[in-house]
Order: C-alpha cells, then structure tokens, then sequence
C-alpha cells in the first residue's frame, strides 16, 4: 500500500492561451444535430475544452458523448489549438467559408470503402478552392479486404486503432461498439506539431498519460499487437504502437491511403506541400492582371522575371527558416510570350525534410577499437 500523502494533479490549459499561427486550425464532423448553444449554426469554434462543455456538449451525455471524447482528446495534446465542431453540414465543403478558409485538417467518420469517393473528392474541391486540406477519417465497421494503398486518396489518412484503457474504452463499451476510432487524437497531434513533423517521433509525441492510450485497440475490438499493426501499417492505415523498453504509446506512422512510393504518402508531405501552396498563393494574388514588362520581342523582361521568383520565394525562405523544408528553389522561363498566352508560369521545386522511420545499428565484438 502506498504511503498517505498530499498528492497534486497539474492540469494545463487554464490560461487559455491561444495557440499562434494557424497550421493548428481543425475542424471534427458529425451526423448529428447541433446542440441548442449552436442558435441554429452548424458550426462553432472552440480553444478550448470548458466552452465546450459549456456549449452542454457532455461527458457521458446520451447525444453528445462521442462529440466531447474527440474534443477532449485533442485539448489534450493541443492546448490553445483551434477546433472547429460541425454538425449535419450538407457539404463538407461548407466548412472552406469558416475561418476564412484557414483550416488544415478535417475529421470524419465513415467506411474504408468510401475513402477515394467520398473525401479524397471532397479534399480535391477543398485544393481547387484553394483551401487545401488533410483529411484524418476514423474508419468504422469491418475492414474486410480493404486496403488503403490502392485508395488513390493521398488527401485522407485512415485511422483504424483506438484507446483501450482510459475514456475511449469507457465511452466504446457504453456505446457498444468494438472502438472509438482516435481521430481526436490524432488531430490533436497534427494541431500541436509543425506541418514537417512526424507525429510519430517518439521523442516528441507521447499520447499516452499514464491512463489514456496505455492500451491500444483495433477497428474490430481486440487489443493491439505487433503482427497486427505491421499488417494495417502495410496498409497504409494509421495505428499506434509501443516500443519496447520505452514507456507511452505512439504513432506507428503517418500514411496516407495511397500507394507508399507515392511523393503525398504521408500526411507530413500532404501539409507541408499544402502550405507552400496557401503562401505562395497569398502573395502571388495580389498581382493577378498586372501589367507586365516584356522585351521587343514580347518576352518577359530581366526585371519581371526577378520580380516574380523574388515574390514566390519569399514565403519557402520562412518555410526553410522555419526547419518546414530542406531547400527549395523558384524557376521562370524567360522566354515565354506572356503576350500570346496571358500566362506567367513558374516552376517551383521544394526538397522535402528526411525522417528516420528506420534505424539500422551494427553491432558486434572486435579485438581492437579503430
């Protein structure tokens, strides 16, 4: 028996710091009918989790439950961030007006079938209004066959695993359901990493707290084990993992449901390359239908063609300061006839940043140390 003490709890939170930026912004879906607070909106936006309980969003609440489970996870791991809650939306596109476009990362609920023709559609309309998106969907039902390497969904990054120990198993045996899947969780990661991070570094992102994520459940119920997480992970789901002789529990990896030799297989590309294009664009716009100065020949001049690559490479030099990308690099052909086209077209290349999924040590005995 432990010995009587005066034992403290530190909670975080209680300052209600806003997170800065807004890689953080994300948004969660629902099928069912906004609470009474929402006055009719469908949408609402929240730092964090006290406004909303007090919205009646509930633990343990007949309606609400599952909603404030997923809230909770992700003020967890990402206090201050910025989560949207939507309930019954028409269109999930109906969320690109909020926040005047700036959410990241959306999560939704549904069937592995349903990954390519549902949301990566919906996340292809998101990158043509220009408010580009990761979409983290928590699969429900049997898996079957499925495979997510054969999705074409490089967009939608499918999440087939869940909290065995603390209030997601609590919350799963009270619903009936073999999980709750960890998209508020996951979300919560990607609201509190960089765009390049993996949220799988096992340094940085621990999920567990010593109840929750202790253990880990899998879409049909049963408890986690390697041999099962190394078929889902081939997969191209996501799922989380232990390691042994390091305590916690972590993400296994961040694929997306898309073959893994594609350059978008993995949710950190997908954000990385999603921002490079919201920056680029932001101070691209404003020099939309103007006029340009071209040579006797109807070429672009010397002076328009530095003007633009200086344009388009200031925000990457923010990303490469920022440790967001390795290196990148802005090309536009001079000898184009902007005059016949009205097209200015620039080439940019960005070197991604390298991740050390793998560690290969050899090890052994030797008579003499080099």
């Amino acid at each position: 028996m432990a010995l009587n003490d005066v034992i403290f709890e530190v909670t975080t939170g209680g300052l209600k710091k806003e997170a800065a930026g807004t890689d953080h912004i994300s948004a969660l879906v629902f099928d069912i009918a906004a609470p009474a607070a929402y006055s009719g909106k469908k949408v609402k936006s929240y730092n964090n989790l006290d406004a909303v309980v007090a919205d009646g969003i509930l633990k343990g609440d007949a309606t609400y439950a599952e909603v404030y489970y997923h809230a909770s996870e992700f003020f967890r791991l990402a206090p201050g961030a910025t989560l949207e809650l939507a309930f019954s939306l028409s269109d999930l596109l109906d969320l690109k007006q909020v926040e005047n476009g700036e959410i990241k990362q959306i999560g939704v609920f549904g069937t592995a079938s349903i990954v390519k023709s549902t949301y990566q559609a919906k996340a292809d309309a998101f990158d043509t209004a220009h408010a580009p998106v990761v979409i983290v969907q928590g699969v429900t039902g049997a898996l079957g066959s499925a495979d997510m390497s054969t999705m074409l969904a490089h967009s939608v990054a499918a999440v087939v695993v869940g909290d065995g120990s603390g209030e997601g198993k609590i919350l799963a045996d009270a619903l009936s359901q073999p999980y709750i899947p960890a998209v508020g969780t996951v979300l919560g990661l990607l609201a509190k990493s960089q765009v390049h991070e993996h949220i799988g570094h096992v340094e940085q992102f621990n999920l567990s707290d010593g109840k929750e994520f202790e253990t880990i459940i899998l879409h049909d119920g049963t408890e986690a084990t390697d041999a099962k997480i190394d078929v889902l992970n081939t997969k191209q789901f996501v799922t989380f993992r232990k390691h042994v002789g390091i305590p916690g529990t972590y993400v296994t990896d961040t694929p997306t449901a898309i073959v893994s030799t594609n350059d978008y297989s993995t949710i950190e590309n997908n954000r990385v390359i999603n921002k490079a294009k919201r920056e680029i664009r932001k101070v691209l716009v404003p020099h939309l239908n103007a006029a340009l100065t071209v040579s006797e020949d109807g070429l672009i001049s010397v002076g328009t063609v530095s003007f633009f690559e200086s344009e388009t490479s200031g925000p990457l030099t923010i990303m490469q300061r920022k440790g967001e990308i390795s290196a990148y690099d802005v090309f536009i052909d001079p000898s184009q006839n902007v005059l016949s086209t009205g097209m200015l077209e620039i080439e940019v290349e960005i070197v991604p940043r390298g991740y050390a999924r793998s560690i290969r040590v050899k090890i052994g005995y030797t008579l003499k140390v080099n």
